[in-house]
């Protein structure tokens, strides 16, 4: 029974000061005493609040001043839970939320107080949870502004961090009103300012959510969720990315830590939190799916060029994102996108459906596509079944299906009679210039990856080719893909058919090179000569006709066609060298084009092998350049025991040899990171990958000459190809680490050149455009006139420093 006194505060008979006291063990005892303290408040105890702080401070009670504080907080920390879980009339609770916000100022003064450095361990804690309690009714923050500080140092204290973090989540909770109010509003910085809190609390303490959400604590875990709930609303705000909202993409890094961490749990427990999770992402699928959509075209026309990038790049960041998407729902997704699809075809014939939409759905399939399981056989074969009833009326549209089919290329390899939907699709984008570019991507990459079932498709894709060729409205690289294209198919011909099908072809190009040859230089002509080299270099590291095949497959017969096209324009070669001896392109692809022949032929190599190292010795002698050196490398390491080759070889300037060794070394690594689905070498890279990305940076950041950028370039384009994802944690602390590698580049610098690089999965050029420039911005040279000058100081270069770094994992 609760004993009565007379209250010295109010006159009126409240519960006795030591009955108070005795509640320090009983918790049972606290919650009664809440509830009493409700029930009578604010008639029967109008000074509830005063008049327990007063019991605290009464020196007589037979606890001490930290049970007194325990036992005091504990009863505010309940006090508004059970406020919020008892049963009372409209009147009732209304008059009691009143009298307890009117003492919310008293309360946290209390709390400020207690919060302070000096306070005994157990007394912070249970001020923090007190403080979350309170935080339900609505902290006002310029009235909470001093405590709000004083949670954010205590997460300096260990023992306090994830408590404090815990208890911050409420308090961010309560910015879902603010951001909806600035959605309402279109207040574009406010809606940022509150994402950038809500991500910050949520990206960088994602095991922490986690914890609670897989905790008893159904407070934590409905807070955790709420909070992850909040981060979905901050990725779905109205409007399209960059004008009209900025903060969604605020969002990308963390779906991919919650998913990264979710799969890192003990297999009980992510299970057990599967089923919460994945609504979530399926909810993120859907917000997708609307933000990735193009505006519509009168409004899209009027994006300046740079918001127009911005645009790209945040659709290709919803791309990775649907990847980590993918890791948490597997089939559903697939069937989630495939079923609303053939929504939309089955509409179309009485709606006028937005190509946006269809679009939209297309480029989220294309962005799975690495992760799908080759076995799949539901939903791909009826997105394929759908294709011919779709209505493809937007360019856009058109090269975003094509790209989707190229993406699924070694799928395909699993799904061979899916070619006889796709192969047409890709022949008709080759008749149209703007869709010419996603065609020949697609049509390469399938075509490399379905070898083995493409002879039925030969003589319609050459009939393709060479008459998209001949037309003359391709650009550069698209020729140039097409070159590999036919090389590719032409490899499952047989010797004897291969010249016959290729002559057409190819005839009208080495005449026209011919041509150039004797012309005159100039810009336009140099330009023309490097298409024509880059379209045989790739023709020739296509046409591998010793893949290994059915063994029904005719044996060789006579030299290999890339060694008669060779022989049939070596007087061309010779007459461009000669007239183009000192332009470091044109001798960059006539290296290229041989070392890509090497790499062909081989052995059948030899014959040519003598002729071409004398003619490198006629360029080198007039202008050395390292791409001399890299196709020398080649020679050497595969006929360096031909005594007939002897000669030529100590002819050949070999002064580099230390620059043949590194160059060797970088390949070597290179080729070591490309064989990510041999486990040994997965294993190896995913436990050296972060030492291997350190020297990386380092280099970069100044610790290695930068004449040898190219070759760490090509390491980083490698290593980000085939381990992207491993590459997106790891940078993670080197982007935020200070004065690392340079104290002259900030964190944004080194965030938008880590995405840069990741971003670029196909042009190693690019990465090593990239990396030149960040080196200039990390050496403080970027702008000036010393950053513009060719190095030409090879037999300067100290490179054994770069070969340790590059040796390091091998």
């Amino acid at each position: 029974m609760v004993v009565l006194l007379e209250s010295p505060l109010s006159g009126k008979r409240t519960p006795s000061a030591v009955f108070w006291c005795k509640l320090s063990a009983h918790k049972d005892q606290q919650i009664l005493l809440s509830s009493l303290a409700i029930q009578l408040m604010p008639d029967a105890w109008p000074n509830c609040i005063d008049e327990l702080i007063v019991i605290l401070q009464n020196d007589s009670s037979p606890l001490s001043s930290t049970q007194r504080c325990t036992v005091l907080l504990e009863i505010f920390t309940v006090l508004p839970e059970e406020f919020f879980s008892m049963s009372l009339t409209n009147a009732k609770r209304s008059s009691v939320r009143y009298e307890l916000s009117q003492n919310m100022v008293k309360i946290l003064a209390l709390l400020t107080n207690l919060m302070s450095p000096n306070s005994p361990k157990e007394v912070y804690e249970h001020a923090l949870k007190c403080f979350a309690s309170w935080v339900e009714f609505g902290v006002p923050m310029n009235e909470a502004e001093g405590i709000i500080v004083q949670v954010f140092q205590s997460l300096n204290s260990e023992h306090l961090f994830s408590l404090t973090i815990q208890k911050l989540m409420p308090l961010v909770l309560q910015l879902k009103e603010m951001l909806n109010n600035a959605i309402m509003k279109h207040d574009i910085d406010v809606c940022q300012g509150v994402a950038q809190i809500v991500v910050a609390l949520a990206e960088n303490h994602t095991k922490i959510l986690l914890e609670s959400a897989c905790g008893d604590d159904d407070n934590k875990k409905s807070d955790a969720l709420k909070l992850v709930s909040l981060v979905l609303e901050c990725s779905s705000v109205p409007g399209h990315y960059p004008i009209d909202e900025q903060c969604s993409s605020l969002t990308f890094t963390f779906w991919y830590i919650l998913q990264d961490n979710l799969q890192d749990l003990p297999v009980e427990k992510y299970h057990q939190l599967l089923p919460m999770f994945q609504p979530v992402y399926l909810s993120l699928i859907e917000n997708l799916l609307i933000k990735v959509q193009y505006p519509p075209d009168d409004l899209y026309s009027s994006w300046s060029a740079e918001e127009k990038e911005q645009f790209r790049c945040y659709r290709q960041d919803i791309g990775d994102t649907m990847m980590y998407a993918y890791c948490i729902l597997r089939e559903p997704l697939l069937g989630y996108l495939c079923n609303a699809l053939a929504s939309l075809v089955r509409m179309e014939k009485e709606l006028d459906i937005r190509w946006e939409l269809m679009e939209a759905i297309f480029f989220l399939f294309g962005s799975v596509a690495e992760s799908v399981d080759l076995e799949e056989a539901l939903y791909l074969p009826a997105v394929l079944d759908l294709l011919p009833k779709i209505p493809f009326n937007n360019i856009k549209f058109i090269s975003t299906a094509l790209s989707m089919l190229g993406s699924f290329g070694e799928w395909m390899s699993y799904h061979p009679q899916s070619l006889t939907t796709a192969i047409p699709l890709l022949l008709q984008g080759l008749e149209s210039p703007e869709a010419a570019q996603a065609a020949s991507m697609a049509l390469k990459d399938i075509t490399r990856e379905n070898l083995d079932h493409i002879r039925p498709y030969v003589h319609q894709i050459l009939q393709a080719c060479q008459a998209a060729l001949a037309r003359g409205h391709l650009k550069s690289r698209e020729n140039v893909r097409l070159m590999s294209c036919i090389g590719q198919v032409l490899s499952v011909l047989p010797y004897s058919d291969i010249i016959e099908q290729l002559n057409p072809i190819l005839i009208p190009h080495i005449a026209e090179l011919e041509q150039l040859a004797k012309q005159q230089p100039s810009g336009a002509v140099k330009n023309s000569i490097l298409l024509k080299l880059n379209m045989l270099s790739w023709l020739f590291s296509s046409l591998d006709t010793d893949r290994e095949m059915s063994a029904d497959k005719p044996k060789k017969e006579g030299p290999k066609p890339v060694f008669m096209i060779l022989q049939q324009i070596a007087p061309i070669l010779q007459t461009i060298v000669s007239n183009w001896i000192n332009d470091t392109g044109v001798i960059e692809s006539v290296c290229e084009m041989f070392k890509r022949s090497l790499q062909t032929l081989m052995d059948d190599f030899a014959p040519l092998a003598k002729d071409t190292a004398e003619l490198l010795t006629q360029i080198y002698q007039a202008v050395p350049h390292i791409a001399i050196l890299e196709l020398t490398k080649q020679l050497l390491l595969v006929f360096n025991t031909e005594p007939d080759f002897e000669p030529a070889a100590q002819a050949l300037t070999i002064k580099k040899t230390k620059q043949i060794v590194f160059d060797s070394v970088c390949s070597k690594q290179c080729e070591l990171l490309s064989q990510a689905s041999v486990p040994v070498v997965k294993e190896a890279v995913l436990v050296h990958g972060p030492v291997l990305l350190d020297r990386i940076m380092r280099a970069i950041g100044g610790e290695s000459p930068r004449l040898v950028m190219e070759h760490i370039a090509d390491v980083l384009f490698s290593l980000c190809k085939n381990y992207l994802s491993e590459v997106r944690g790891w940078c993670q602390d080197f982007v935020s680490r200070e004065d690392y590698p340079s104290p002259r580049c900030t964190t944004e610098d080194k965030d938008r050149f880590m995405k840069s690089v990741m971003r670029e999965r196909v042009s190693k050029t690019k990465v090593r455009t990239l990396v030149k420039e960040f080196t200039l911005l990390c050496r403080g040279l970027l702008g000036t006139e010393y950053a513009s000058q060719i190095a030409e100081q090879m037999n300067e270069i100290k490179i054994e420093t770069l070969i340790k770094i590059c040796t390091y994992v091998i």
